[in-house]
């Protein structure tokens, strides 16, 4: 009996009091209504559990470096510690793609990549051409010469290797030798 007066709001009385008949007909009203308090701090509860559920699994997703990226920095110098100036292209490529930066005017630079194994190349900014007061190029002037070693820009004769590990502590610095 109990279970169909669950699903039903119970008669009213019809003298408007809204006080239950005599007579055992009608539930007593303080148990409809907490019934219907229990029913909504389940729903709730039930909405409360669905929402952190959610939050979590797009935490996972999107925050906690869920991308796998990890952090890469480090400089470009020649082996006296000089740095390279501004403009230099820094390539780390795997299987999982190309990762690239370039540096800044300390010859330092940063990326992200995933962990894994990485060949590495690095093509220097272009020396400028010799000007005159004026701004121009001196007429006879010969381009100049790169400021690393051709070799270093490609990924088969730069030599250069590196693994980024499964942590943002990756710190490669990259000595390159002047072409002469």
């Amino acid at each position: 009996m109990a279970s169909h007066l669950s699903s039903r709001k119970p008669p009213r009385n019809r003298s408007g009091s809204g006080e239950a008949r005599q007579g055992g007909l009608l539930p007593d009203k303080n148990i409809y209504v907490e019934k219907v308090v229990r029913m909504k701090f389940w729903k709730l509860g039930l909405t409360f559990v669905s929402y952190v559920v959610i939050a979590v699994v797009l935490g996972a997703i999107v925050g906690c470096g869920a991308d796998g990226m990890r952090s890469v920095t480090g400089t470009v110098q020649y082996p006296d510690g000089q740095p390279l100036p501004a403009g230099g292209h820094v390539v780390f490529e795997s299987a999982q793609g190309s990762f690239d930066a370039y540096t800044q005017d300390d010859g330092s630079y940063t990326l992200k990549a995933p962990p894994g194994d990485y060949r590495v190349l690095f093509v220097p900014p272009s020396a400028p051409l010799p000007l005159d007061a004026n701004g121009e190029v001196l007429p006879g002037a010969q381009p100049p010469k790169p400021l690393a070693h051709p070799r270093y820009a490609a990924f088969d004769t730069s030599g250069l290797t590196y693994t980024v590990k499964d942590s943002n502590d990756n710190v490669f610095d990259i000595v390159v030798e002047k072409f002469d």
